[in-house]
């Protein structure tokens, strides 16, 4: 064996153990996107550093893998036909050595067909395969593809690979099986196991130590890695037993111990009474993306309008967090730092954009994070990270910062409604938004009334600075106002709504009804009414929420009455829907 071929065989076959890991993605070339593999780049680039060679096509080498990679390259030159055919055997070389060698790869790999309707023609194609490796000094790895018809136990592997080592190839590829040792005996060139089909991390983790204890030297595994629930922790468990010759339950602790960190939990709403806590993987950030672990996240009254948010489910909801940044790839923000992040961002260049109108924007509307802010971790996109992300001042909690999108809300929609000096604001509904309105009136100056039948929420009403309060249960409204904001979501008051306003006056809903609603046409015209909705938060309300709030311009803190671990959520919807002494209910990370 000449110089060459063995410094190639040296970057895969680790000189210290003998033994070498490799990383099996070629599956595409007859499978087509393959889970796991789906987003290719994506789903390889985490292994790549853990392994010891990547076994890949050319154009998915080219399309996916980063030319700087110091990963060594074993590239499949074989192909033919797909998944949808019969006969998987009729495989012809498909890549050249020149092209081996123009993409510096270490090794060339095909597949051979002992017993296949094709065995003669694939068997000669590894010759002819071998024969220019030799010229060249590449190593050739023979894989033994086995046909539906075959069994794979150890008088057929062994056949099979013995073939392949007698045509030439350097290391062969197979299948591990009962009495593997016999297998090992009969081939006089290294053998590395292939993973299969998917099985259990335990059970693969066993495969491979078996393998390695009767004789193998490594393994070339692919869906029973990037199939896993942890990739990373799977590949690094496989290394542990091939390299560092570690137990089955040693290299499972080491999977275990990943996963924990590879997976999280997060909500899944199906109904209000029916939120499953569910572990996932964890979200994959991209560049200029950035990765926060929530702190705290409100649940918002909206959150509970089921009639609403069930046409969604199943999903995970959730839009008002605060968190850390613990990964970011945007040159804007780095890890550690504590933020608010907008669920809801505008693109800035459409026509509602350019006249001021942000929260008509569709890009606003249809963007969110992911997977929702009821979880542990969320992916923050890249025109979240640039244009809805929030560094936290010092003197602002990560509870206060829950609270900024609640605020900017209703920052937005007193914009849009003119209060004055001189006017009455009647606000129906004392629920967290209600309050949230009645202090923001209250700072132009202007007189506000609030409304509710719950006795608590009244008090607390009259504790953020109402002028007056009625309980609606009791007794009747009897008043004009020029300002009316509907906080609550029953027909009465918006019913009442209509008794109450003054001419020239303006109703904002700021909750809406499950159902339409009737508008007294005579009064609306004769009086000239304004109805008019606010929607969500634009980039500069949030902003002065945030100045409000790090200012102490408003008292948020004091409206959150119940802090739940994420787990309880399923409490934290039964809090908010009952709306008994209860204001704003927060989840804690």
């Amino acid at each position: 064996m000449d110089w060459g071929m063995k410094n190639r065989l040296s970057k895969v076959i680790s000189p210290k153990t003998g033994k070498t890991v490799m990383l099996a993605v070629d599956h595409g070339y007859f499978q087509g996107p393959t889970t796991g593999l789906r987003e290719f780049k994506k789903g390889i680039e985490p292994l790549i550093p853990y392994a010891d060679c990547l076994f890949i096509t050319r154009g998915m080498l080219r399309n996916c893998v980063d030319p700087n990679t110091k990963i060594p390259i074993f590239l499949r030159v074989s192909g033919g036909p797909s998944v949808l055919k019969d006969d998987l055997s009729d495989e012809h070389i498909t890549t050249s050595m020149n092209e081996a060698l123009r993409l510096n790869a270490v090794g060339v790999g095909m597949s051979i067909f002992i017993g296949g309707v094709n065995e003669s023609r694939t068997v000669a194609n590894l010759g002819k395969l071998v024969n220019e490796a030799e010229i060249n000094n590449m190593p050739v790895l023979a894989i033994t593809a086995v046909g539906k018809e075959m069994v794979r136990d150890a008088r057929y592997l062994g056949l099979a690979c013995r073939i392949a080592a007698e045509i030439g190839a350097h290391i062969v590829k197979t299948y591990y099986c009962e009495n593997f040792t016999e297998v090992v005996k009969g081939c006089p060139v290294p053998i590395v196991i292939a993973g299969g089909k998917k099985i259990s991390e335990k059970d693969a983790l066993q495969m491979a130590r078996n393998a390695i204890d009767e004789g193998a030297i490594g393994v070339d595994m692919g869906r029973n890695i990037f199939q896993s629930d942890s990739p990373v922790g799977m590949i690094k468990a496989i290394k542990a037993i091939v390299h560092e010759n570690k137990s089955v339950d040693e290299a499972y602790k080491i999977y275990e111990k990943e996963k924990k960190w590879f997976l999280m939990k997060v909500a899944v709403y199906h109904n209000n009474n029916d939120i499953r806590i569910e572990e996932r993987p964890k979200p994959k950030i991209s560049d200029g993306e950035i990765l926060v672990k929530m702190k705290t996240s409100g649940i918002c009254g909206t959150d509970v309008m089921e009639w609403y948010r069930i046409k969604k489910a199943p999903y995970v909801p959730g839009h008002e967090i605060a968190g850390e940044i613990v990964e970011s790839k945007s040159d804007k923000f780095k890890v550690g730092q504590r933020v608010f992040v907008s669920h809801h961002v505008p693109c800035n260049e459409c026509k509602y954009c350019l006249e001021g109108n942000h929260t008509a924007c569709e890009t606003l509307h249809k963007g969110n994070y992911d997977p929702g802010g009821f979880s542990e971790f969320v992916r923050v996109p890249k025109i979240n990270v640039e244009r809805g992300t929030y560094l936290l001042p010092e003197n602002v909690s990560y509870e206060e910062g829950t609270m900024i999108e609640p605020l900017a809300c209703v920052v937005r929609a007193l914009k849009l409604i003119n209060i004055k000096k001189n006017h009455t604001v009647l606000v129906l509904g004392c629920g967290i938004s209600g309050l949230i309105n009645i202090q923001l009136a209250k700072l132009t100056g202007a007189k506000v009334i609030a409304t509710d039948i719950n006795g608590y929420r009244l008090k607390k009403a009259k504790e953020f600075g109402a002028d007056e309060v009625i309980d609606v249960s009791k007794e009747k409204i009897n008043l004009k106002a020029e300002r009316i904001i509907i906080c609550i979501g029953a027909d009465k008051a918006v019913m009442q709504a209509f008794k109450c306003i003054d001419r020239k006056g303006t109703i904002l809903f700021f909750a809406i009804p499950s159902k339409n609603i009737e508008i007294p046409t005579v009064d609306f015209w004769r009086n000239e009414i304004t109805i008019t909705s606010s929607y969500g938060a634009a980039p500069a309300d949030l902003e002065e929420s945030l100045d409000l709030i790090a200012n102490k311009k408003v008292n948020i803190k004091d409206m959150i009455t119940h802090k739940l671990p994420l787990e309880k959520i399923q409490e934290g919807f039964k809090i908010v829907t009952d709306a008994k002494e209860s204001l704003k209910v927060i989840l804690t990370n």
